[in-house]
Order: C-alpha cells, then structure tokens, then sequence
C-alpha cells in the first residue's frame, strides 16, 4: 500500500511487457550482444510471454523509433512501448536503414509465426536477423565479458542453440545433427564436434548442414567438423 502505480506496473497487471525488458533487447541487437538478445527473450518467455507477443511489441518499437527519427518532437504520435526517454537514447544508434530493415524483418516473421510449431526458435531466429552483421559480436569475446561461471552459461547457450537448430530442420536430418554438439559459434564460424565414426557422414553432407545451420542463425557462418571420442559414449 501507498506504492506508487507506475507504467511498468499496469503492463505487469494487463499481461504485456516492460517497457525496460524491451529496451534491454533492443539496445542488446544495436550492440550486437548475441548472448545478451537470446538470453532476454528466453526470460520472457519463460515469464509466459508468448513469441507473438515479443514480436508485436518489438514491432511497436521499431515503429516509434521511425516516427522519432523522423519526427523527433511529435510524442503525441507515439504509441508508448518505450519511454520517449528509452527511444531517444536507442534511436541515437540506428540509422533510417537499421529500422527499416529491422521492421521489414519483424513483419516477415510475425507471418512465418501464424504457420509454425516452433515459435520460440522463429522468434530467437528473427532476433539475430535484426542485428546487423557487423555488429555482431563472436560469444567467444561475450564469454569473456562475463563474471565468473560464464563458461557454464555459455555452454549452455551453446547447446541450447545447436537444440534450436535440430529442432528448426526436417526430422529426417535430426538423427544426423542430433550426433553432433555445438562447441563454439562466432560471427563466421561455427565447430561441431563430432563421434570420430561419424566423421566422414558430416563432411560428405557440409554443404547441406551448413544451409541448416544459416538458415536457423539467420546468418551465414562456415561449418567446421572435429572429432570427439568421448562423444561416443
């Protein structure tokens, strides 16, 4: 009692989104913080946030942050997602082709959405589209950043990617991919670590496990095979 009732508060009550977890991600993709993006939308989603819902705000923020750019004192046009303080300090960072792209991106994957079972992994895949390439920064260098245990966190995110990926393809190349383990993944290139009997199955079909890969990350990287003995087991 006598706390006061802020913005924040209602979203929380209504079932919406923060208005600060949203300019947590967006100001994660101008950063080009992988780690950080996929790790703010899994805690939504996780709080029960729906993907479409992520995605329908987002698309809210995308287009407040165009009508600031190009308006900057029409307020009254804004619809409110974040603060005009929060959008001012992230439309500093993008540029009119950033926003556009990023609204072209978001509008595409609300439709692919309606019509997939995986929802989440579309939404993780539309939220590394919306980071420009060369800001993307490699998860080696994010695990560096980090406190410490943050290579038990990164491994985890690793592996929750290579599941995302596994589970993003046709089941009749699950068995294959499921052999594997992701064992790191930058803005290039990504190793797979693989049972030394599996070896010559993998590298026979790199260029069809590299398009799966792509096309899950949303961005191209070249697949390099290694093998593990202990995978084996």
């Amino acid at each position: 009692m006598g706390e006061e009732i802020t913005p924040n508060h209602v979203v929380e009550v209504s079932g919406g989104i923060r208005s600060d977890d949203l300019a947590a991600i967006v100001q994660a993709i101008c950063a080009g913080d992988l780690l950080t993006v996929l790790q703010s939308a899994r805690t939504l989603i996780d709080s029960g946030k729906t993907p479409k819902l992520i995605l329908s705000n987002l698309l809210a923020v995308y287009r407040d942050l165009l009508i600031f750019k190009s308006v900057p004192k029409s307020q009254s046009a804004i619809a409110g997602t974040l603060s005009y303080s929060q959008l001012r300090q992230v439309a500093s960072r993008l540029d009119f082709i950033s926003i556009d792209a990023a609204l072209t991106q978001l509008q595409k994957s609300e439709s692919q959405l309606r019509v997939t079972t995986s929802g989440a992994t579309w939404l993780e895949v539309c939220l590394l589209n919306l980071i420009p390439k060369n800001e993307r920064q490699p998860l080696r260098e994010q695990q560096g950043s980090q406190h410490n245990g943050s290579k038990n966190s990164t491994a985890q995110e690793l592996n929750s990617i290579w599941t995302k990926v596994i589970a993003a393809t046709k089941p009749a190349n699950r068995t294959l991919l499921s052999r594997a383990k992701l064992t790191s993944l930058n803005e290039d290139r990504c190793r797979l670590a693989v049972p030394t009997s599996d070896v010559k199955k993998f590298q026979s079909n790199i260029a069809l496990i590299e398009r799966i890969v792509n096309k899950a990350l949303g961005y191209s990287v070249t697949v390099a095979i290694e093998a593990r003995e202990e995978l084996l087991t």
